[in-house]
């Protein structure tokens, strides 16, 4: 199994959806009607994206990407595009301040003091990669010390001063089955592609 790095292209796609596809079940009693629901961890990011138009140069970089993952035998690292610079100031080197945290808060240090994160920023963490998407404002305080507020939930606790990545942030991610990839050529030799992906688990 290899991780084949995205290629730089002209231009982001014309489309990009990010999704994040809980992990729930739903149990109805079959007497009474009611329902409860179990949360189960293993929450995945998804993400789907389409080109259309495009030049030559680029749709020969974006097929011998799609060929080198060769159906879901290699691992991808891709952009999350549109959300490539957070809202938040993010001043510093933000780092993970203590380990065997778990949950979907986690301790940070080495921000510079007044620092801001803010609820969408999306963002890497450690050397597992894990994206997340920040849920609540927050400012670091005079010595640099924040709490992140985060989903879904950690699934590897992660190193003390592990980095925070919230600057082009990527997702590790694999195709979903093992498709008939296909481009379509139009006149003029520009072409569309379009592609669904769903996180990995290391």
């Amino acid at each position: 199994m290899t991780t084949i790095v995205y290629p730089t292209l002209s231009r982001a796609p014309q489309s990009v959806e990010i999704g994040l596809k809980s992990n729930s079940q739903i149990l109805v009693s079959p007497l009474s009607g009611d329902t409860q629901t179990l949360e189960l961890p293993g929450a995945r990011w998804t993400l789907t994206f389409s080109y259309t138009d495009l030049v030559r140069a680029d749709a020969a970089e974006l097929e011998a990407f799609l060929a080198q993952l060769r159906g879901q035998a290699n691992r991808a690292r891709v952009p999350v595009w549109g959300r490539v610079l957070p809202r938040g100031s993010w001043l510093g080197t933000p780092l993970v301040k203590g380990g065997s945290q778990t949950g979907a808060s986690l301790a940070c240090d080495g921000f510079t003091a007044g620092a801001t994160v803010k609820r969408g920023d999306m963002l890497n963490i450690g050397t597992a990669g894990e994206l997340k998407r920040v849920v609540t404002d927050a400012t670091a305080d005079g010595s640099g010390n924040l709490t992140l507020a985060f989903e879904p939930p950690l699934r590897v606790s992660p190193a003390d001063n592990a980095a925070l990545v919230a600057f082009a942030p990527v997702v590790p991610l694999m195709i979903p089955s093992d498709p008939h990839l296909k481009t379509t050529i139009g006149q003029g030799d520009r072409s569309d592609v379009a592609l669904d992906l769903v996180e990995l688990f290391a």
